[in-house]
């Protein structure tokens, strides 16, 4: 993956339920001093939240940009190479438009 990726994945990284794992095993194992662990880690996934909502529009903006441009530039590039969808997941189903909550198998996009 090229350092735009790295960089994007790596700020909205699932980097909340990890404080929140750590948390709770702190708790569990009785460490010293939890309740400042269990405090921090409220306050890192608070500004977690928020930062990543203030965020968010600006930088997935600006990496639409740059994977456009890029994929235009490098169609071989990985992050521009066409995937496939595996069997199992080709189908989805969802509530029919007029039977009232009934069944409908349609491609997935």
């Amino acid at each position: 993956m090229r350092v735009p990726t790295v960089a994007f994945i790596g700020w909205f990284g699932p980097r909340g339920l990890a404080s929140l794992v750590f948390a709770l095993l702190a708790f569990e194992h009785g460490v010293p001093d939890g309740e400042v662990v269990f405090t921090t880690v409220i306050v890192t996934v608070a500004l977690s939240v928020i930062l990543h909502g203030l965020t968010s529009v600006p930088l997935v903006t600006l990496y639409q940009r740059w994977y456009e441009s890029h994929a235009a530039e490098n169609a071989a590039a990985a992050e521009a190479a066409p995937t496939t969808i595996s069997g199992a997941r080709r189908h989805l189903t969802a509530p029919g438009p007029t039977d009232g909550g009934g069944e409908e198998s349609r491609e997935a996009p």
